[in-house]
């Protein structure tokens, strides 16, 4: 297997938990660690347009924020970062 181990991101403690298995796994097979994190949009009915990029702004500085940590403590590990629309089943899927 060559492509990278994924793993999703929401800012919790349950997924930063799995991206540090993630990334030791990622160094064990000597391949790269994508960190995904997917924020579908909100129906309109429940948030207006400035929420919902409020809702987008939070989750991609969360995944840059995440991405810069891991990079600094592992620089020896190829990280990236993918922030998307997609529900979180079908980005984990795609990534």
């Amino acid at each position: 297997m060559s492509g990278p181990v994924v793993a999703g991101v929401d800012g919790s403690r349950r997924s930063l938990t799995a991206a540090e298995w993630a990334a030791r796994e990622a160094a064990r097979r000597g391949v790269a660690l994508r960190l995904v994190h997917a924020c579908p949009p909100l129906p309109r009915r429940v948030s207006p347009v400035p929420g919902v990029d409020a809702w987008q702004n939070v989750g991609e500085q969360m995944l840059g924020q995440t991405v810069a940590d891991f990079r600094a403590r592992l620089p020896e590990l190829g990280i990236d970062g993918e922030h998307t629309a997609a529900e979180p089943a079908e980005a984990l899927l795609t990534a």
